[in-house]
């Protein structure tokens, strides 16, 4: 954020609007000296909602968690506002798959929907 807006508490001309972070699976291995990846995710979202920056973290799910009853997602529901689930081309499925688990302020169904790629 500090390379765009150019430099420590100076804005710029360029203020960070949105903020992407892909991907938060298993950041103790990349990051070694990260022993809390819960309250980094935390601290980040808190300092991103304090300066009203909309923020996008993707992370990986085991194939399947779509389908499976073993796939818990009541920590992505506690954290995050939004929360959609993509699914890969999965044993008999022929597309990917959504479903939005989590939405503030919005209905939403949340079945499985196809995804058309063939569609623009």
């Amino acid at each position: 954020m500090r390379l765009i807006e150019g430099g420590h508490g100076n804005q710029g001309d360029r203020p960070v609007a949105r903020f992407a972070f892909d991907n938060v699976y298993r950041l103790h291995e990349r990051f070694p000296l990260l022993t809390e990846q819960k309250f980094l995710i935390a601290a980040l979202l808190d300092m991103l909602r304090y300066r009203q920056v909309t923020p996008l973290f993707v992370d990986m799910t085991p194939p399947g968690a779509g389908d499976r009853g073993d796939f818990d997602p009541s920590p992505y529901l506690v954290t995050y506002d939004n929360v959609i689930q993509l699914s890969a081309n999965e044993g008999d499925r022929s597309q990917p798959r959504f479903r939005v688990l989590k939405s503030v302020g919005n209905d939403f169904v949340m079945d499985s929907r196809a995804i058309d790629w063939r569609r623009t």
